[in-house]
């Protein structure tokens, strides 16, 4: 009886389908979806969702040929469909300053997220902000807004920061 029920028991579970698996199969290369084919390297990924759409967010450090390394985002769709241009847009629009990335992605409760960079457009490492809406478009100024800037404690370090409920950034 005791082997009946456990061949019984071994049987349906190998009836049962595969646990179900995300994948994207639009990259011929390994089956998953590109979020950036630009010349050059890119690292130091950074993933955010955008909650009203389903959309996710990356983020990273590109380091294109012949150009100063910047921080770039895509916006990709549930079926892993790039959303903006091919090789994904500047986190900051304006001239190339060197910047040291995106640190942290939040999504804003409203359908956005907001991100919080580093950049030494004024000589200094300092921190800055951008709000993006649920398609990935820059709500605040096209650089981004300044958090803290220098001088400034030379122990001054981003740990965190939350958003409330009516939108409020607070920056720790």
């Amino acid at each position: 009886m005791r082997t009946a029920t456990l061949t019984l028991t071994l049987a349906t579970l190998l009836a049962l389908p595969p646990a179900a698996r995300a994948q994207w199969t639009n990259d011929p290369y390994n089956g998953m979806a590109p979020v950036c084919m630009a010349p050059g390297e890119q690292a130091e990924p950074l993933v955010g969702r955008l909650e009203s759409t389903g959309y996710t967010m990356y983020f990273w450090m590109d380091y294109r040929i012949y150009q100063e390394p910047r921080s770039y985002y895509q916006v990709l769709n549930q079926s892993g469909e790039r959303q903006l241009e091919p090789d994904g847009r500047p986190v900051v629009d304006g001239p190339s300053y060197w910047y040291a990335g995106v640190t942290a992605a939040l999504a804003d409760g409203q359908g956005g997220l907001v991100a919080v960079f580093r950049d030494a457009r004024n000589g200094e490492e300092d921190l800055y902000g951008q709000r993006y809406d649920s398609l990935g478009n820059p709500m605040w100024a096209p650089t981004g807004l300044p958090l803290v800037l220098w001088p400034r404690n030379e122990n001054t370090i981003f740990r965190d920061f939350a958003i409330d409920s009516l939108g409020n950034v607070f920056i720790a």
